[in-house]
């Protein structure tokens, strides 16, 4: 059971990764971002979501 949840955290935080890098991408242009950009919020919803799979699989193994 902890190797799926381990693949799914990994999942999340990678694809957290990438949304982070495009939104400082735009930060590094001079653009700005607002906090209701969508893909800062689905990064830190992601990243949430990989702490708590992470947590998850701590209590079962």
């Amino acid at each position: 059971m902890a190797v799926p949840l381990q693949l799914a955290e990994t999942a999340c935080f990678i694809l957290a990764a990438w949304l982070a890098v495009r939104v400082l991408a735009r930060l590094l242009k001079g653009r700005a971002v607002p906090l209701r950009d969508r893909n800062l919020r689905a990064a830190l919803v992601l990243a949430f979501a990989g702490l708590l799979l992470g947590w998850v699989r701590q209590i079962i193994a």
